[in-house]
């Protein structure tokens, strides 16, 4: 009989060890919300990379520049880097002269912080009556700022013309 008075207050003083258990797990679940909340409220990378396709196709230069760093750079055919106005001269006089711009990612990865995207593009160009198709490559770099992501550097190159076709008469 002894033994059964002692067991219900050794039960009570495991009780605050419980209740700390109980808290703890619900701090944890309120973590887990809040990177999960923290996650979803940024754009993941390739949905900023068709969103921006989407601007370009549309001719939309306030949203490209909207997606772009400040300090981004582009390199147009490997060449000179061009700093952010050049960029915003760039996307005010290409898009309204491309059209149907598409990408096929080859290479793509992210993390947190940055992404990047290679691959191959084409276009044509508006009024073009011979509807020329354009090709090249392309690698974006991303970098997720405090606000989204947004385009940090840029590099353009054409397809280079096939010199091994000869005309042979």
């Amino acid at each position: 009989m002894v033994i059964l008075k002692n067991q219900p207050m050794k039960v009570f003083k495991l009780f605050p060890l419980f209740v700390l258990l109980i808290f703890a797990s619900c701090d944890n679940q309120n973590r887990e919300n809040e990177n999960m909340e923290e996650e979803t409220s940024f754009t993941n990378p390739e949905e900023m990379n068709r969103n921006w396709v989407n601007a370009w196709n549309s001719n939309q230069p306030d949203s490209l520049e909207a997606m772009t760093a400040d300090d981004a750079v582009l390199l147009l055919e490997g060449g000179k880097m061009y700093d952010r106005d050049s960029i915003s001269s760039w996307y005010e006089k290409g898009a309204s002269m491309m059209k149907d711009l598409k990408t096929n990612a080859e290479i793509k990865n992210s993390d947190d912080h940055f992404a990047y995207e290679a691959g191959t593009y084409s276009h044509n160009y508006k009024n073009d009556s011979t509807d020329t198709k354009y090709e090249g490559t392309y690698v974006v770099i991303w970098e997720r700022d405090s606000l989204d992501w947004k385009v940090k550097v840029m590099s353009i190159t054409d397809k280079a013309p096939d010199s091994t076709a000869a005309n042979m008469e």
